[in-house]
C-alpha cells in the first residue's frame, strides 16, 4: 500500500514534526508492506516563537502554494492509495480545504489527522474555525483525533467518520524505557525541567512565578527557543530568589541532549494553556519522570490521572497557586515522585508503543480504500486504541 503523508519535519523538533520522524523511521525500517511517501509541510519563513496572525497568514499563503503544486505532481507520479494529511487547524484549515479539493479531483481517499486539543472549545464557540473544521471533516474519508475528549465531542456533534488514536513513542525512546524499567537510573532531586517554546501560552510565567516561592526547586531548566524580551522578563521574576541563579535557559537542544536532561531530572513540568498530545510528556514518562501538566487536551488520559497508578499531577491552566501546590506535594515526598515515574514507564510500554499504534493507522488506511469489510469498528474491542465507525 502506498500512503502519501503530508506533515512537517524538523526544525523545530517536537510536536507534529517529531511524530513525523517516528512514523517515517518505523515504516522505512520495519514495515515493507507499506510505502510511506512523505511531503514536508513545515513552515520555515517565520520564527517559531512568533504567533502573530499576520505572519501566520503570510507564511500560510507561501507554503500552501508550494504544497499544492508538489501534491499535484506527487499524485500523478506516485499514484498513492491513500493520502494522510496532518492538520493544526486555525487558518491552516483553509489550506486543508484547498488540498482536499485537489485530492477529490483525482479520486484518492484522504484522511485528515487533527493534531491539536481545542476541538471541544471550538464546538462550544461555534465560530469560523468550527465551521471550517466541520467542512474539512465532511470532505475526508476519516478524521483522526489524538484525545478522547475531542472524539466524544465530535461524536456528540453527529460525526461518525472519526478515529481516536494517541501518538506513539519513538522506537529509540521505547528501547530506553525498557532499559530504565530493568535498570532504573538515579534522578536529581530538586531539578525540574520544562521543554517547549518559551512563550506565554506555554505557561512559563506561571511556572517561574510559582518556582520563586519554592526553594526545594534547586534548579529549573527551560529548554526551547525563546525571544530575548521574554527571557529578560522571566529573569526579572526569577531574581526574587537568589538573583535567579537557580534558572537556566538552554535554547533548543538536540534530541539526545533532551533525553539526557529527562534521564537526569525527577520532574517535568508543562503548564500550557492548550495542548493536543504533547510528545514531550510521553518522552518524560518513558524516562521515569513524574509530570506536572495542565488538564488540557489528552494530558489527563496520558498521565492516567483517574487511575490508582497516576504518572503525574494535572493542574488548572493559568493558575500559579495550583502549580505551586503540585510542586509542594511532590517535593515533600520523593517516594511519591519515584512511584509516578515508575508508573509512567509502565504506561508508555503498555499503551504507546509503535507496534500498538501503527496497527491502528493501518486499520484506518485499509478501511479508507475498502481493503477491510465495511462493518462498524466502533467499540469492537474495549482494549483497542481506535474507536471508529
Amino acid at each position: 500500500m502506498k500512503v502519501l503523508l503530508l506533515s512537517p519535519l524538523p526544525p523545530p523538533h517536537g510536536g507534529i514534526a517529531g511524530w513525523t520522524l517516528t512514523i517515517l523511521e518505523h515504516y522505512r525500517n520495519n514495515r515493507f508492506d507499506y510505502e510511506i511517501i512523505h511531503q514536508d509541510t513545515a513552515v520555515r519563513t517565520r520564527r517559531v516563537t512568533n504567533s502573530s496572525l499576520l505572519h501566520r497568514i503570510i507564511s500560510g499563503i507561501r507554503i500552501t502554494g508550494r504544497i499544492y503544486s508538489s501534491l499535484r505532481k506527487r499524485i500523478l507520479k506516485e499514484k498513492p492509495d491513500v493520502i494522510h494529511i496532518t492538520s493544526s487547524a486555525s487558518i491552516a484549515l483553509l489550506k486543508d480545504l484547498l488540498l482536499l479539493h485537489l485530492v477529490r479531483k483525482h479520486n484518492v481517499s484522504v484522511i485528515i489527522h487533527f493534531r491539536f486539543g481545542r476541538i471541544p472549545d471550538l464546538r462550544r464557540a461555534k465560530n469560523w474555525e468550527w465551521y471550517l473544521l466541520r467542512k474539512v471533516m465532511r470532505q475526508s474519508k476519516v478524521s483522526i483525533v489524538i484525545d478522547r475528549i475531542s472524539y466524544n465531542s465530535l461524536m456528540g456533534s453527529g460525526f461518525k467518520n472519526i478515529a481516536y488514536i494517541p501518538n506513539p513513542v519513538s522506537p529509540n525512546i521505547e528501547k530506553a524505557a525498557i532499559s530504565i524499567k530493568l535498570n532504573p537510573v538515579p534522578k536529581r532531586i530538586g531539578k525540574v525541567v520544562f521543554i517547549g517554546h518559551i512563550i506565554p501560552k506555554k505557561g512559563v510565567f506561571e511556572l517561574v512565578n510559582s518556582s520563586v516561592a519554592i526553594p526545594e526547586i534547586e534548579e529549573l531548566i527551560l529548554i526551547g527557543p525563546f525571544e530575548k524580551s521574554i527571557k529578560q522578563k522571566l529573569l526579572t521574576l526569577a531574581k526574587k530568589r537568589t538573583q535567579a541563579s537557580w534558572i537556566t535557559f538552554t535554547g533548543s537542544l538536540e534530541r539526545n541532549e533532551i533525553i539526557y536532561q529527562l534521564k537526569d531530572t525527577s520532574i517535568l513540568v508543562l503548564p500550557s494553556y492548550t495542548e493536543g498530545f504533547p510528545n514531550v510528556i510521553i518522552e518524560a514518562m518513558a524516562m521515569g519522570c513524574a509530570v506536572i501538566a495542565t488538564n488540557v487536551g489528552a494530558i489527563p488520559e496520558m498521565l492516567n490521572i483517574d487511575s490508582n497508578n497516576p504518572c503525574g499531577i494535572c493542574i488548572r491552566p493559568k493558575d500559579s497557586d495550583d502549580l505551586k501546590k503540585a510542586f509542594s506535594y511532590l517535593l515533600a515526598d520523593y517516594d511519591r515522585v519515584a512511584a509516578m515515574g515508575k508508573n509512567g514507564v509502565e504506561r508508555v510500554l503498555s499503551s504507546y508503543s509503535m507496534s500498538t499504534i501503527s496497527r491502528e493507522y493501518e486499520r484506518i488506511w485499509q478501511n479508507a480504500i475498502g481493503l477491510e469489510s465495511n462493518k462498524k469498528l466502533h467499540n469492537h474491542n474495549q482494549n483497542n486504541v481506535t474507536n471508529y465507525q
